[in-house]
């Protein structure tokens, strides 16, 4: 049986996995959403739409703090580290592949 201390130990890590899974995803629909902007095409969705649902996720994410906080701080504390954590991972990788996308290489500089 586990003790205690190993349960606690479990709680923190699911919702270190919870804040790593949501930063993922608020990093995926921000990259969507920047991909999605360009100046010569107008939005097709109305701007009601995209506020509701960027509402819709700072809700989610209350409540996942919410939850976490009713279960005791230290988790609602793992959730947002991971998601601060994980966010910048996802950050700091997408900028490192936009920077290999964007230097030419031998071959390119040759021709």
């Amino acid at each position: 049986m586990p003790s205690i201390a190993d349960v606690k130990i479990i709680y923190c890590l699911a919702w270190a996995l919870a804040g790593v899974v949501w930063a993922v995803l608020s990093f995926w629909w921000l990259r969507s959403g920047v991909e999605k902007i360009a100046p010569q095409r107008p939005s097709t969705q109305p701007l009601i739409v995209l506020a509701i649902t960027k509402l819709v996720r700072l809700g989610a994410l209350a409540g996942l703090i919410y939850l976490a906080l009713q279960m005791h701080i230290i988790y609602a504390l793992c959730l947002v580290f991971a998601a601060s954590i994980g966010r910048w991972v996802r950050v700091i990788l997408y900028h490192s592949d936009l920077k290999r996308r964007s230097t030419p290489t031998k071959e390119e500089e040759e021709a």
